[in-house]
């Protein structure tokens, strides 16, 4: 038996097979999976033996210190509760990721298509993660964009 996860980050697929297999079955796997789905220019790996997505960060995109602020597509859902949808984590992670690799002090993350209780909970997340000087800014009573300062004297040692 097979399970699929998609890593949306860092646009990867994740096959786990329940057992352990050798090299050959593995690339079987791999390029049917590849023939039946429309992946287009995603990864894919397939793992022999059972693999668990945890809350812990997926050890594959590590250049610096600074990267490992970078929530991963993973940790954001599972820290959402599934109050945000896999949409507005997957943006709102690749918008600080642009961010971070164009080495910029702050990342605006549009909130227009989020509820003030989504908002509310990505600048938690965000704080948690690290993030000590987000804002949410208000058009209203409307969420309009959330500000992360990037500048790394303001993010929590992960040490």
């Amino acid at each position: 038996m097979e399970t699929v996860y998609y890593i949306g980050l860092i646009n990867t697929w994740v096959i786990s097979l329940d057992s352990m297999c050798d090299a050959k079955t593995l690339e079987l796997v791999k390029n049917n999976f590849i023939s039946r789905n429309d992946i287009d220019d995603a990864h894919v790996v397939v793992t022999g033996g059972k693999f668990v997505p945890t809350e812990n960060k997926i050890d594959l995109i590590h250049e610096s210190k600074k990267y490992d602020a970078i929530p991963s597509y993973e940790e954001v859902k599972l820290a959402m509760n599934s109050e945000l949808t896999d949409e507005q984590i997957r943006t709102a992670g690749l918008i600080i990721k642009q961010a971070v690799s164009y080495n910029l002090c702050a990342a605006h993350i549009d909130l227009i298509e989020f509820t003030p209780n989504q908002a509310n909970s990505m600048l938690r997340l965000l704080k948690a993660k690290g993030y000590s000087d987000c804002k949410i800014r208000v058009n209203g009573n409307t969420p309009d964009y959330l500000i992360v300062q990037l500048n790394t004297s303001n993010l929590r040692s992960k040490e």
